[in-house]
């Protein structure tokens, strides 16, 4: 997508990283000068103090994981996502490989959505998987039931895609397959520009191959005839850098009898041949499959898309039947959880009911899932209905609490990320000494 096309070079980086450690033992020092002088102070407030420098090195620590990237040969590196996983790329590649390399993160306003719209069960098509970025930060939420399918013709960056389901453990989530999307079963030009190989394209039927750009027979198929005729498919992203058109075409069928499919699609006004050429595109997702098209803003935000809107545009498009709706950043589903003793799943919630039996402390109802969250401030919502007192306790890196507050119809739930929550989980407990029930169907992260 549009990192193929930020040339960010390697000594760059390298320094970016160097600066990010000199920042840390700065930030370090400055901690123990602190120390020295807050010994005097009330005891809250050097418990505050402390606290904040902890959240503040924390974040440093992170930020120098995530630009420490491996490379372990010519052709084939390790670099950190922002969600804990790994990815392998080629390090040659001055394009997102370099990005992922040094930030384990690209594209993050298309990831917020894409986040919002996966659900446990969730089927997803990978058009364009590259190295299969999507996949990897789309599998973690998918992991009880969904599944992902991704299509990269490129034969380099496909066996890392496959190199990378195999590491991350979602040989049971990904399937990688080695075919190029288009409206043709069969074989076609495919071209490669030197050192940008995730942005590797099929040239359109009247161009000629550019100077110094390599070019391969890969083999394309329709989705339509490739896909068996009953399945029904959730969420699609589709980067096949100005074949976007032909993909759709060969996918009319799955449109047509997937109710509730969102595509996620790149949109660059200048792969058209012509402004006659982008609109042609506009009324087939218009009115031919009847889609109607948001533009995914910088924040992560949606906002109707037009074609006066989109003229000169380079952005990501969301094409879905009736728009998309204002969707939580982040929702937890009974699925997801692991249940404590007692908590069975029933009818899409999780059911508790104490018995006399049990210990009267701290009951553990259900804990997990270990899902990704950016920084910011979210309103945390659980979707339950309860006797007795319950409380929500969300932790980090598997034991780090974050935060500990009582479950209450009229107390609402703040949570304040200083940094990213790579594994964040939500424990639900009951604290009642009397008998107690709960039925929890969701917990949703609102951004405020």
């Amino acid at each position: 997508m549009k990192w193929v096309r930020q040339f960010v070079r390697m000594p760059a980086a390298l320094a970016s990283l160097h600066e990010a450690i000199a920042a840390l033992s700065q930030r370090l020092e400055q901690m123990e000068r602190d120390l020295r002088t807050v010994r005097d102070a009330p005891l809250p407030q050097q418990l505050q103090r402390i606290e904040r420098d902890l959240h503040i090195v924390r974040d440093a620590s992170e930020t120098v994981r995530r630009r420490s990237g491996i490379i372990l040969e010519r052709r084939r590196a390790v670099a950190l996502l922002v969600n804990g996983y790994q990815i392998y790329v080629d390090p040659q590649d001055h394009g997102g490989a370099v990005n992922l390399l040094t930030s384990g993160l690209i594209e993050d306003a298309e990831i917020m959505v894409l986040r919002r719209l996966l659900r446990p069960g969730s089927v997803m098509l990978d058009v364009g998987a590259n190295y299969g970025y999507y996949s990897m930060v789309a599998a973690p939420y998918l992991r009880a039931a969904g599944k992902i399918i991704g299509f990269e013709p490129n034969p380099n960056l496909y066996e890392l895609y496959r190199n990378s389901i195999h590491l991350n453990g979602f040989d049971r989530i990904i399937e990688a397959r080695p075919f190029g999307i288009s409206d043709v079963n069969g074989s076609i030009k495919f071209e490669i520009e030197p050192g940008y190989p995730g942005g590797g394209r099929i040239p359109r039927h009247d161009d000629a191959p550019r100077d110094g750009h390599q070019v391969i027979e890969v083999p394309v198929v329709r989705l339509d005839d490739h896909l068996p005729s009953d399945v029904i498919i959730d969420v699609v992203k589709i980067d096949v850098e100005a074949h976007e058109e032909y993909a759709l075409k060969g996918m009319r069928s799955i449109i047509a009898r997937s109710p509730d499919i969102v595509i996620l699609m790149e949109f660059f006004f200048s792969y058209f041949r012509d402004e006659q050429a982008a609109r042609e595109m506009i009324r087939l997702i218009t009115e031919e499959f009847g889609l109607k098209m948001q533009r995914v803003l910088n924040d992560g935000s949606l906002v109707v898309a037009d074609f006066d809107s989109l003229l000169g545009a380079e952005c990501t498009l969301v094409l879905s039947r009736n728009g998309v709706p204002d969707l939580p950043d982040l929702t937890f589903h009974p699925i997801q959880f692991n249940r404590g003793k007692g908590a069975e799943l029933e009818q899409g919630a999780v059911i508790w009911t104490s018995r006399p039996d049990q210990e009267q402390d701290r009951r553990v109802i259900v804990f997990g899932p270990y899902l990704h969250l950016p920084r910011g401030s979210y309103r945390v919502s659980i979707d339950a209905d309860w006797e007795g007192d319950f409380v929500c306790r969300l932790q980090d890196n598997f034991g780090d609490q974050l935060m500990e507050a009582p479950i209450a119809s009229e107390l609402p739930i703040l949570l304040e990320l200083i940094s990213d929550a790579r594994a964040l989980e939500c424990v639900i407990e009951c604290i009642s000494g009397d008998m107690a029930r709960m039925t929890l169907r969701k917990v949703e992260f609102r951004k405020v």
